[in-house]
């Protein structure tokens, strides 16, 4: 179809009939409307799925900041423990509220007093078992039995032994005080100054050794008036160099009772000691008792 001529005008071209044609909108192609709505649906779908996700990040990320800071706790409010009304129950049809029921949680009463087991003193005052006059608790478990002091014992020199090169002489402690005491160990035994002499009474020379003959010692028990033994063993001063032992004559013991401070003195002629320290002339058992 062919556009009319313009009157007056210049005659139209084939360009001109063909880009002057009119122009009708082209319609869609087929199914497109609803590819748009279903791409519209998907975008709306992906959206909500989005919104939920945020949300449930949200309320964990609350959730976790007040477990954080303790707010948990107080919008829980008081429980039994803190002091809080326990559980109730619903009343019953009756109209009678049941009593709740005990929370294990919390402390339990004390219970009722029971009998004392504290010990009860006697008429005079006095608690635990009491001594009887031979020494025994009531409870038949015996008393300890006290040490023998110095100014309980009297010491003298049994009937000396001589040896190959030494003498032995039994130290004989006898108790002369009013209750039974107990020796138990070594004496400390030294020998002394010659009466007269410059170190008279003093002690010169090395003190004696310990001895293992008679073991390393059990308590001795001693009644009034009996008797406990200690052997010593002096060696013979002459054995020596003079140069080494540097002789000089002794007047006799210096005797220390076990675990005792004061000194027993016991005369003994006929001993020589060495002055040297370095000469050991003498040892000592322990005490013992007399043989039966």
């Amino acid at each position: 179809m062919t556009s009319p001529r313009h009157e007056g005008g210049p005659e139209p071209s084939e360009l001109t009939e063909v880009f002057g044609a009119p122009v009708s909108p082209l319609a869609p192609p087929p199914g497109a409307f609803a590819e748009a709505r279903r791409r519209a649906a998907a975008r709306r779908r992906r959206g909500v799925v989005a919104a939920g996700a945020a949300a449930v990040v949200c309320l964990a990320g609350s959730a976790a900041l007040l477990g954080l800071t303790g707010g948990g706790d107080e919008a829980r409010g008081p429980s039994v423990a803190d002091g809080g009304p326990g559980p109730e129950r619903a009343p019953d049809p009756a109209g009678t509220t049941a009593p709740a029921e005990p929370d294990e949680s919390a402390p339990a009463e004390p219970s009722a007093p029971t009998e004392s087991t504290e010990p009860v003193p006697d008429d005079e005052g006095e608690e635990g078992p009491q001594a009887t006059e031979d020494g025994a608790s009531a409870e038949g478990s015996p008393q300890a039995v006290p040490t023998c002091v110095g100014a309980a014992l009297v010491l003298t020199a049994g009937q000396s032994d001589g040896a190959a090169g030494s003498l032995t002489i039994p130290l004989e402690f006898t108790n002369v005080g009013e209750v039974t005491c107990a020796l138990v160990g070594y004496p400390g035994v030294s020998l002394t100054g010659e009466n007269g002499g410059e170190n008279v009474g003093e002690q010169v020379g090395a003190p004696a050794r310990r001895g293992d003959e008679r073991g390393q010692g059990v308590p001795v028990e001693l009644a009034p008036g009996e008797v406990a033994l200690a052997d010593l063993r002096v060696g013979t001063a002459e054995n020596y160099p003079a140069e080494d032992c540097e002789p000089e004559p002794s007047g006799g013991l210096r005797v220390f009772p076990p675990d005792e401070t004061e000194a027993l003195f016991l005369p003994f002629d006929g001993l020589t000691a060495c002055a040297n320290d370095g000469v050991a002339l003498l040892s000592v058992t322990a005490v013992y008792e007399v043989p039966a």
